[in-house]
């Protein structure tokens, strides 16, 4: 026999399971709509994102982690990989009121939010250039998120103001 068999055997630890790995593949159901009980129709100039999206793509996920989120890098691949297997966004709007329910953290996050001036809503947003634009604050750090829908493909753009490049998202119903 000429050639040589090379045999690799990975040795992947039970405690992966503590990491996400395991939960790429399995998620919660998700919550039930924060706005049932709502009929109003959407005003003048508020852009229509309403549905389920499911992310096709994504720039700087990694990078933006680690630059901006105090994330390491194992652990930002880690999310990256996670993102592009299982992330999903449902956009709810009703009036000047919405939800936005992802799966960004491994479980289900409802951010409610109001368009109005005078909101008591836990997030501000406002309408910028066509984009719905979100303030959150999470790891004891503060995000600027725009949703901006662009031929039918939801692009979702998450700035650290003052930090590196920002992160980007690209769903389709």
């Amino acid at each position: 026999m000429r050639g040589k068999i090379v045999a690799i055997l990975i040795a992947v630890p039970v405690s992966l399971a503590g990491w996400g790995l395991l939960s790429v593949v399995r998620r919660p159901p998700i919550p039930e709509p924060a706005l049932t009980e709502c009929d109003q129709p959407l005003p003048g100039g508020v852009p229509d994102l309403r549905g389920h999206w499911r992310l096709t793509h994504s720039e700087n996920v990694r990078s933006f982690l680690i630059d901006s989120a105090g994330v390491s890098s194992w652990r930002a691949m880690l999310v990256e990989l996670r993102l592009h297997i299982n992330y999903v966004e449902r956009i709810e709007q009703c009036d000047l009121r919405g939800a936005v329910t992802d799966n960004r953290d491994r479980s289900w996050t409802v951010q409610v939010f109001s368009l109005e001036e005078s909101a008591s809503s836990p997030a501000a947003a406002v309408i910028e250039d066509g984009k719905l634009v979100l303030q959150v604050d999470g790891r004891g750090r503060h995000f600027v998120v725009e949703r901006e829908l662009v031929d039918d493909e939801l692009q979702v753009t998450t700035h650290a103001p003052g930090e590196g490049s920002p992160m980007r998202l690209f769903l389709r119903r």
